[in-house]
This record gives structure tokens, sequence and C-alpha cells, in this order.
């Protein structure tokens, strides 16, 4: 039946009845909704336009009231625009006001804060004035100054067998003396002349051992101060073997101070000594006569060897050479007394050369 054919075609027809294919269909359809909502649209705009109108139209008693002849639509909306904008401001200004007396005071502002200078990114040493005549010329700043480090001087070995820095010292002597030169000159006028006989020491007295005592304080491990006593045992002289009846023997002695230095007193070191001191002689015949000499500043050094056998002892060779004068010279025996030196005699110059071996401990 004619009637019912969309039902078993559903697709739309044209104007002329012809039937529209899916695609064209979907086009129309979207079109026809768009042009809907263009009608709606329209109509609520017209509405809200219209309730507009009547609640700002003003009433009859109104346009009465009013100026002569009236104003038209378009006034009468002006003059209710504005006073609804009045009223609206009007409103906003009391809100605004409630809200500012509702809001809490605002705090005062903070001080302002005081300028400071940032502090420069990197130094900038000062340049040197250029001469233009010669162009400009960098500056090159001097050198530092060169800084020299001494290391510390290593710390001081001390051995074993070092001595106390500071003790009682003793300590003796052995060894073999040998006298040497002259002990006064036999002055003589012939004549012509004074002519001088050397009194040798050898004419009186030889070779022979020798001992020595030492007491003193040890300084500073390396230092030793002492006083010393000498004595020598000399041999018979070679002038006269028989005058007096023979000599038979003679003997000297040294009293004096020393100080003595030791290079390495905790080991094997060397030694060098120094002493001052009174030196006198004495020589014996058999009948009892006895030349004595004196008043001599003997002055003697000796060199050697520090050995330490033990904290507390130790040996010492040394090689001792000394000097002096003797200013006084007499004779004594059974004959009586009498001064060796006569008036045209002079002193000599003597000597004297020791081997000796000294032990000395430190004793406390």
């Amino acid at each position: 039946m004619r009637g019912f054919d969309h039902l078993d075609n559903p697709l739309p027809r044209t104007s002329g009845g012809e039937r529209l294919e899916p695609a064209a269909r979907g086009a129309s359809l979207c079109a026809m909704r768009w042009l809907g909502l263009a009608f709606l649209t329209t109509g609520l705009v017209f509405g809200a336009r219209s309730s507009v109108a009547e609640e700002g139209s003003p009433s009859a008693s109104d346009e009465s009231a009013g100026e002569p002849g009236g104003r038209d639509d378009a006034s009468s909306v002006a003059g209710t625009g504005a006073d609804a904008d009045a009223t609206g401001a009007q409103k906003g200004s009391e809100s605004t006001a409630t809200a500012e007396a509702a809001a809490p005071p605002r705090p005062a502002p903070a001080a302002p804060t005081p300028h400071r200078e940032a502090p420069p990114t990197y130094y900038v040493e000062p340049q040197a004035p250029t001469n233009p005549s010669y162009g400009a010329r960098a500056y090159e700043p001097p050198l530092p100054p060169m800084m020299y480090y001494e290391p510390p001087p290593p710390p001081r070995r001390v051995t074993p067998n070092a001595p106390p820095k500071s003790a009682f010292w003793l300590g003796a002597r052995a060894g073999l003396f040998v006298p040497f030169g002259s002990l006064w000159l036999d002055g003589a006028d012939y004549g012509g002349g004074l002519f001088y006989r050397h009194r040798s020491f050898a004419d009186y007295a030889s070779s022979g051992p020798t001992g020595e005592l030492d007491v003193g304080a040890r300084l500073g491990r390396r230092y030793n101060l002492f006083g010393l006593w000498e004595h020598a045992s000399l041999g018979a002289g070679s002038l006269d073997d028989h005058a007096f009846g023979g000599q038979m023997r003679g003997s000297t002695d040294l009293y004096g101070i020393g100080l003595r230095f030791s290079t390495d007193p905790g080991s094997t070191g060397f030694l060098l000594e120094f002493a001052l001191g009174y030196r006198d002689f004495h020589a014996h015949w058999a009948d009892g006569t006895t030349l004595s000499l004196g008043n001599a500043f003997d002055a003697r050094i000796g060199l050697g060897a520090d050995i330490r056998m033990s904290r507390w002892f130790a040996l010492s060779p040394m090689v001792i050479l000394g000097g002096g004068s003797f200013s006084h010279a007499r004779w004594s025996g059974p004959a009586g007394n009498q001064d060796a030196f006569g008036p045209l005699d002079q002193p000599g110059q003597y000597g004297t050369f020791e081997l000796a071996l000294g032990a000395h401990a430190d004793i406390f």
C-alpha cells in the first residue's frame, strides 16, 4: 500500500518524492536540528526583552505626572537602565563599605630595608698607567715573596751509655813523663861581652813515670771542669855522676785546673784538654844536697780519645805537651843554702811531653 511505504523503506524523500541516500539523509537531519535550535534561541531572547520592558514601563499616573507630552519608549528604557545602574552602584558601595568595616585592620607597612651594596664578584688589581706614546701595556703584578721553609733540626741521639748531664767527676791518669829544654842560663862576662850556657833539664833529670789525680764536675755531658795534681818521679841527670856523692833522683809536681771537651761522650769521641798551673822541680844527691826550682807558670794541652765503657766509666788515652819557665832556683844541703841563680843568670824555657792513659768515673 502507498500510505505505508515509509515503513518498508524509512529513508526520507525529497519534495519530488525521491528517496535520499544515507549520507544526504545525515546532512539533512543535522540542518534541521540547527534550524530548530536557532528558532528556540530567538524565542527565548524575545521573551526576555518583553519581560524587562514590562517591568520598566511606567503606569498611567506616572505618565500623567511626568513632563508634558511624555517620553518615548526609548527614553523610558534608557531612564530605567540609568536608575538600575545607580541603584546597583549604591548597593555595591554600601556592600564594599560594610566589607571594609568588617575586615580586620591592615598591618602597618614594614620599615624600608636599608640599601646594601652587593659584594664584588671578583677583584680587579689596579692597573698601571700606560704611556700613550708606546701604546697600552699589560700590567703584570709583582711576584709574591719567596718563602723558605727550614725543617726543624733532628732530635739529638742519646746512646744508652751516654753519661749524665751533670755529675761529680773523679779520675786518675798514669803515663810516661819526658822533660826537655833548659832550667836556666848561666851568664859569664869574659870582657868581650856576656856569654850564656844552658843548664839543660836533662842534666838534672831524666824521663820517668808520672801519675795524676783529677777531681771535678761534668757539665752538660761534653765538658769537664776539674782540679789536678800531677807528680812525676824522674831518673838521675847526666851532668856529673860523682858530684855530691852522685845524683840519686829527681821529681816534679804540677798543681792546676783544667777543662776538657769531648765530641761524643756517649761512645767514642775526640778529646781536647787545657790546663794551667804551678810547677816545681827537685833534684836529690847522695850526700843530701838538693836543687829546688819553682815559681814556674806551666801551661799544657792534651789531645786524645774519649772511650765510653759504660754510663759511669770511661777511658782516655792522651798525648800531652806542656812548658814553662822557672823563675827561682836554690841549693840546699850540708854545706848550707844559697841561690842557684847568679847576678848574670837568666831563667830558661823548658818543655814536657807525656803519654798517658786516664780512667774517669761519674760518681753521682
